[in-house]
């Protein structure tokens, strides 16, 4: 049996005796590069900034590779800025981590 609740931050997780602080967060390739693009990377940032004051942890799902967003992105009428895209998610994931077990 599933429930739908609303959430913090993700877009899935498992209630119940099975809770682990764990949550799922799907991104579309469109989803993935608009959150990390403008005005949405700062929501995004006080998303995971919230799954981090809940003591939880955040998977990112991308339904697409990284060859499959560079490849789509050279044949797109609305081409992204990819460099400023990956610059984002490494530089804030990857704090995120890193802060996390300091």
């Amino acid at each position: 049996m599933s429930e739908s609740l609303k959430l913090d931050f993700g877009d899935y997780t498992v209630g119940g005796d099975n809770y682990n602080y764990t949550y799922v967060d799907r991104k579309s390739e469109g989803d993935l590069k608009s959150t990390l693009s403008g005005g949405n990377f700062d929501r995004f940032k006080k998303e995971l900034d919230r799954a981090r004051l809940f003591n939880s942890y955040l998977f990112i799902v991308v339904e697409s590779s990284i060859e499959k967003i560079k490849k789509n992105n050279i044949f797109s009428p609305h081409k992204s800025k990819l460099p400023y895209i990956w610059h984002n998610f490494k530089f804030y994931i990857f704090n995120q981590i890193f802060n996390r077990f300091r």
